[in-house]
């Protein structure tokens, strides 16, 4: 079996499926501030079921596009030498810096027109976004909140950190045989961060499965190959996900949280796996093109926008249209994306292609 294909075309079609629970990860924290807000607090159907797709099931996502990201990165580098990094960098500037620069400035520049035009400006609620917020974030007033302006840039900032600092992971890896990689693992599962610094980029789920990634490249082990010999803890996934789902708010509840991350992402590539070798599904290509695309312009353009337009046209009361209205703004976002971008590949494809990462 050539696992090293089936790798590459499991990687493929992930690719879309995880930008789906990234928007489902959003549209909760949108949902339930409406939920809290109007007396159907409490654990009902809907708490359940969008704590289980969005604060269980999709918080393997990010995760996965770091350790892909770590994998692609170190793949084909025997050894790693100046003039590798180099390289690196320059791609990763294209495919990484430029996109992050621009969705931020797109944002700013939204925010601070909105502000200016009286009929809108409530709309921004008194967000005036600056210069701080595209390079690392505001501070919030427990000095944590550092997302960019394009909050969920905060993948990309942390994954361009881990590029920069790539020669440092590259010995982590190569050099300590695999002390460094350990500690990582237990510093992001134990829940710590690097003080001072851990919230400005120099995330330890970003180093930890970057790192990750890289070290399946430097150990000459595919993927695939290796998650089928940890099979039993990957399909044990969905026990752990639902234990997860249960003990919500327990003060034990990080440690089996991010058990299930490490046994869903195993879970996600042996499926994704089975579902391509044995019943030859496939990803369309043009889906998992659009997906950096979908990942950038669903927030704020798209997915607030919808919400408060149906909460202030609907304002629903019962569980049950809570629900409806969860998977649907799922569905419409994903779908109005990737329209954009169909829209945008037609019209502006050299303009696409650069504010894409050249995807």
């Amino acid at each position: 079996m050539d696992y090293r294909k089936l790798t590459s075309e499991t990687i493929d079609f992930l690719r879309f499926p995880l930008i789906i629970g990234v928007i489902f990860i959003h549209s909760y924290s949108l949902c339930g501030q409406f939920y809290e807000s109007n007396d159907l607090s409490g654990r009902g159907p809907f708490y359940y079921i969008a704590t289980l797709f969005s604060d269980v099931l999709a918080t393997v996502a990010v995760p996965i596009f770091f350790f892909i990201s770590g994998y692609l990165f170190f793949r084909n580098i025997d050894v790693f030498d100046h003039s590798a990094y180099l390289d690196k960098i320059r791609k990763r500037f294209k495919s990484l810096v430029i996109p992050y620069l621009f969705w931020n400035l797109a944002v700013v520049g939204f925010y601070l027109l909105i502000g200016r035009i009286p009929a809108l400006s409530a709309f921004v609620n008194g967000y005036s976004p600056g210069v701080q917020d595209i390079l690392v974030g505001r501070i919030g007033a427990d000095g944590t909140n550092y997302f960019p302006a394009a909050y969920q840039f905060w993948f990309i900032r942390d994954l361009i950190v881990c590029v920069f600092i790539s020669p440092v992971l590259y010995l982590i890896i190569r050099k300590t045989r695999h002390i460094g990689l350990i500690l990582l693992g237990v510093g992001w599962f134990l829940g710590y961060s690097i003080p001072y610094i851990g919230t400005k980029g120099f995330s330890l789920v970003s180093m930890f499965f970057f790192s990750c990634g890289g070290w399946f490249c430097f150990q000459k082990k595919e993927l695939i190959a290796v998650f089928e010999d940890l099979r039993f803890f990957a399909w044990i996934y969905p026990l752990i996900a639902l234990a997860d789902l249960v003990t919500k708010g327990e003060t034990y509840n990080l440690y089996i949280h991010n058990l299930g991350i490490l046994s869903g992402v195993m879970f996600c590539f042996l499926l994704s796996a089975v579902l391509i070798r044995r019943y030859n599904f496939r990803m369309l290509p043009f889906l998992s093109a659009a997906s950096f695309f979908v990942f950038a312009i669903h927030e704020p353009w798209l997915l607030t926008i919808l919400k408060k337009f149906i909460f202030a046209s609907i304002a629903p009361r019962s569980e049950a249209m809570m629900i409806a209205i969860y998977f649907l703004t799922v569905f419409f976002v994903a779908l109005l994306s990737v329209a954009i971008y169909r829209l945008m590949k037609r019209c502006f494809p050299s303009i696409t292609r650069l504010i894409s990462g050249g995807r």
